[in-house]
C-alpha cells in the first residue's frame, strides 16, 4: 500500500501517502506523511525544515477508499464535466470545468494528471505551468513534471512526444494518465504513440494495453486493435479488464450478433446505464431491425406491465420499423423509469417529428439535449428537426454532432459522411433561402407518418 520505513539507531520513520490515517505526531512533507516513532527521532520542526519531500505515488495502487470522498468526488465531477463541455465543443467551458483542480489542497498530482493535460489542450497553459513552477506537482515522478512543462510550452503533443522519449520502466505505467489527458481532447495518434512505448518499457502495465485498445478501436484501426487486445489477452490471464477488452475484439471483428449477445446479457442481468442502452440500440440499427427481436420484447412488455426495459427496447425496435404511433406508446411508458436515459427523448421526438408534431418534437428533443451526458445523436436529431425552421440552429447542433464522433486519424462513418451532406444541404437552402422541405439526405421527413394511430 506504498508505505516506506527509513531506520536509524533510535528512530524509525515511515514515509506514507499523505491521504491514509495519520499517525498521532505525523508530519506532512511535500507529498508524503512522516511517522516518527523513537526517542532519537527529529522533531515536528525539524522534520518541516528539512524541506518538501517527493516520493512517485501512484494513484492506481492506492486504496481507493483511501483520502477525503469529498475531494474524490470533486476529482469526478470536474473531469466529466470538462469533458461533456469538450465534447459539445465548448472548449473553454472544458478548460474552466477543469482549472478547479489546481486549487484542490488535498488533491495529489497523479490523480490530476489527465486534466492537467488536457489543460494544456484547451488554453489552461499558464496555469498549468504556475502550478509547475510553485512546486505542487513535486509528487509527480521528473519524467511527468519534464513532460507537462514540454505540453505547457509547445502543446500537448510535444509533451506526449518528449514523455516517450525520456520514460523509464519504473514510471512507465504513471504515464498512462499523460495518455489518458491526451485522449480527453482527441489527441488519439500521439496517446498511442506514447502508451506504445509505455507497453515496451512496462509490458505488465494493463491499463496502457486497455488505453491503447479503446483508442485504436476510436480509431476504426481493427487490425491494431485486434492485435494489441490478443497480446494483452494472452499476457493477464485473470485481470478484470479482460471483460472490456473482448467487448472490443468483437467490435474490432465486426461481430454486430456477438456484440448484441453481449449487451443484451447485461441488461439480463440488471445493468441499467444510459451507456448500455445507447449501444445495444445502435448496434440493433448496424445489424438490422430483426423481427424475432420485436417480438420477443413486445411479448415481455404486453406479459409484464411492470417490465420497461422490455417497453423500451420494443418501442425503439417498432420506430425503426417506422411504427411511430406505437413505439411512443411504449417508450412513454418506460420513460419514467429512465429519467436519465438520452434515448427515451430522442426517440419520442422523432416519432413525434414524423407523425407531424413539431412542437412535442422540439421539447422532447430539448429535454434530451438538457441531459448531465447528451447524446451525439441528440444533435443529429436537432439538425433533423430544426433544417426547415431554424437552419442556423441545425447547422450548429451537426457541427457538434461532427465534433463529438469525428476522431483525427480515423475514417469517416457512413452516418458521419450522411451528416457531412445534411450540412452541405442546409447550408445551400440557407443561402437560397429555399422554402421546406430543404432537399438532401436526411432520415426523416416531417409528418411522414400523419394520421398513424397505434392499435
Amino acid at each position: 500500500r506504498g508505505v516506506v520505513k527509513a531506520k536509524a539507531s533510535g528512530c524509525t520513520l515511515t514515509l506514507m501517502h499523505p491521504q491514509t490515517s495519520p499517525c498521532p505526531d505525523g508530519v506532512r512533507s511535500g507529498n508524503v506523511r512522516v511517522c516518527p516513532e523513537g526517542r532519537s527521532c527529529p522533531s515536528s520542526k525539524a522534520l518541516k525544515r528539512s524541506g518538501a519531500l517527493s516520493l512517485p505515488w501512484r494513484a492506481s495502487e492506492r486504496d481507493a477508499e483511501v483520502g477525503d470522498a469529498g475531494t474524490r468526488q470533486a476529482i469526478r465531477d470536474a473531469k466529466v464535466e470538462a469533458q461533456r463541455r469538450f465534447d459539445i465543443d465548448q472548449l473553454g467551458r472544458a478548460r474552466d470545468a477543469l482549472l478547479p483542480l489546481l486549487a484542490l489542497d488535498d488533491a495529489q498530482p497523479m490523480e490530476i494528471l489527465d486534466g492537467l493535460v488536457a489543460l494544456t489542450g484547451l488554453g489552461g497553459s499558464g496555469q498549468v505551468m504556475k502550478a509547475l513552477d510553485s512546486g505542487e506537482m513535486a509528487g509527480l515522478p521528473v519524467a511527468l513534471r519534464a513532460a507537462l512543462s514540454a505540453a505547457a510550452m509547445m502543446g500537448p503533443t510535444m509533451g506526449a512526444e518528449a514523455l516517450s522519449a525520456i520514460v523509464s520502466p519504473e514510471m512507465a505505467c504513471d504515464a498512462t494518465g499523460f495518455a489518458a489527458g491526451l485522449e480527453v481532447i482527441h489527441g488519439h495518434d500521439a496517446a498511442t504513440r506514447l502508451t506504445s512505448v509505455i507497453r515496451e518499457q512496462a509490458p505488465e502495465c494493463f491499463e496502457a494495453y486497455a488505453l491503447e485498445a479503446e483508442m485504436l478501436s476510436t480509431l476504426r484501426r481493427h487490425e491494431a486493435t485486434k492485435a494489441i487486445i490478443n497480446d494483452a489477452l494472452s499476457r493477464f490471464a485473470d485481470h478484470p479488464g479482460r471483460a472490456r477488452l473482448k467487448e472490443l475484439e468483437l467490435g474490432s471483428r465486426g461481430d454486430e450478433a456477438g456484440l448484441i449477445a453481449l449487451y443484451e446479457a447485461r441488461l439480463a442481468a440488471g445493468e441499467r446505464s444510459p451507456g448500455l442502452f445507447s449501444v445495444l440500440f445502435s448496434h440493433y440499427v448496424k445489424h438490422g431491425v430483426m423481427k424475432d427481436r420485436v417480438e420477443r420484447y413486445m411479448k415481455r412488455a404486453n406479459d409484464d406491465p411492470n417490465d420497461d426495459v422490455a417497453a423500451l427496447v420494443a418501442g425503439v425496435l417498432l420506430h425503426y420499423e417506422k411504427r411511430f404511433a406505437e413505439s411512443n406508446v411504449l417508450v412513454e411508458r418506460a420513460a419514467p423509469t429512465f429519467p436519465e436515459e438520452p434515448r427515451v427523448y430522442i426517440y419520442q421526438a422523432m416519432n413525434h417529428f414524423n407523425l407531424g408534431d413539431r412542437a412535442k418534437a422540439e421539447s422532447f428533443i430539448a429535454q434530451a439535449e438538457a441531459l448531465a451526458a447528451p447524446d451525439p445523436d441528440v444533435y443529429y436529431c436537432i439538425g433533423e428537426i430544426y433544417r426547415d425552421t431554424k437552419r442556423d440552429k441545425a447547422l450548429e447542433a451537426l457541427e457538434v454532432y461532427w465534433h463529438m464522433t469525428a476522431v483525427s486519424g480515423g475514417d469517416i462513418s457512413e452516418k458521419q459522411a450522411r451528416v457531412k451532406g445534411m450540412m452541405t444541404a442546409i447550408a445551400g437552402c440557407r443561402r437560397d433561402n429555399t422554402p421546406a422541405p430543404c432537399p438532401g439526405p436526411f432520415e426523416h421527413a416531417f409528418a411522414s407518418a400523419k394520421g398513424q394511430r397505434a392499435p
